[in-house]
């Protein structure tokens, strides 16, 4: 097992030397309970992140962000510790249809976020109105870049 950091920090924060892990039934139904809660948590934040910007106007938008920003990042941590520890978590995996929902789910949140930001900052002059133009072109050249990019990876891995 490697002894990087960011293996010795995702230990602790899993507390794997509890003597909880020593019993090989509770460690497996853990592992799946825990799966199935990652999976609840991104769920709800992506479908939260989508609805916040229209429920929560503005307080919302930046609460979608912040929603955003941490759903991916725990994302890329889990997928890096398989990683480091030589499983490929996408090795076994289609892109389904759940795949597709997610990806759809995160476009429409940058969409919402995006179209919010500019019916508040539209207009604004100085750093606000150039950071939200900017944003807003990026998010939606993205959002068509990576929707076509889905399309293609989909296509490759139908046959």
């Amino acid at each position: 097992m490697s002894n990087s950091v960011f293996i010795r920090a995702m230990h602790a924060i899993g507390d794997f030397e509890s003597p909880f892990y020593s019993e090989e039934r509770d460690r497996d139904v853990w592992n799946e309970a825990s799966a199935a809660g990652f999976q609840l948590m991104l769920w709800s934040g992506l479908v939260a992140a989508v609805a916040l910007p229209w429920i929560a106007g503005s307080t919302g938008t930046w609460i979608a962000m912040g929603i955003l920003v941490v759903v991916g990042a725990i994302s890329w941590c889990t997928m890096l510790y398989a990683s480091a520890l030589n499983v490929d978590p996408m090795a076994r995996t289609r892109l389904g249809a759940r795949a597709i929902l997610a990806f759809t789910l995160v476009i429409a949140a940058i969409i919402s976020i995006a179209i919010h930001l500019r019916s508040t900052y539209s207009g604004a002059s100085g750093v606000a109105g150039s950071l939200t133009d900017g944003f807003l072109t990026g998010a939606i050249i993205g959002a068509i870049g990576g929707a076509i990019a889905l399309a293609v990876v989909r296509k490759r891995s139908r046959g």
